[in-house]
């Protein structure tokens, strides 16, 4: 492997983990994903993937679901707002190719666990100052408050709730 591919192939997990760790700011711009699709890009056209991509039983059962996702909007009545409320499922599907074909030592799991827990606790930090600013607020106005882009019902604070209760 050239000297390019190997830093290509270190650089899929820092490009995973900045992702995680900045996916909740809220940016003018979706900079993270930018930075995600490029990485993802660069990497697979610069190195082939550490692990074979033999199907694995974990690979079925996303292909089954990308297939579902696919029959639902293609038999929609409304096909444009069937893709546009599928977009989401983009970047984890990506995050999920890159981190089951490229992630290849213990500390690459190590950084996504670090990422993730810096978003949660960067995160539920901003949900406590937001409550404590306005206690008498629903978790709705909470919500409305924060701006995070993946926030965009009150029940997501349920979310973290699950998140910390892990902890």
């Amino acid at each position: 492997m050239s000297r390019v591919g190997s830093y290509a192939l270190e650089a899929v997990p820092l490009t995973v983990c900045v992702y995680v760790a900045t996916f909740v700011l809220p940016l003018r711009w979706d900079i993270s994903l930018l930075v995600l699709v490029a990485g993802g890009v660069v990497a697979m056209v610069l190195t082939p993937p550490v692990r074979p991509p033999r199907l694995a039983p974990l690979d079925a059962l996303v292909t089954l679901f990308v297939s579902s996702v696919a029959l639902s909007i293609v038999t929609s009545q409304d096909p444009e707002r069937s893709v546009e409320a599928t977009l989401m499922f983009l970047p984890a599907l990506l995050i999920y190719v890159l981190t089951s074909r490229y992630f290849f030592v213990a500390r690459h799991f190590l950084y996504l666990h670090a990422s993730l827990s810096v978003t949660a606790l960067y995160t539920g930090c901003a949900l406590l100052c937001v409550a404590r600013t306005d206690p008498g607020g629903t978790s709705a106005s909470w919500v409305a408050t924060l701006g995070f882009p993946p926030f965009v019902v009150p029940n997501d604070v349920a979310l973290l709730y699950l998140i910390s209760a892990q902890y």
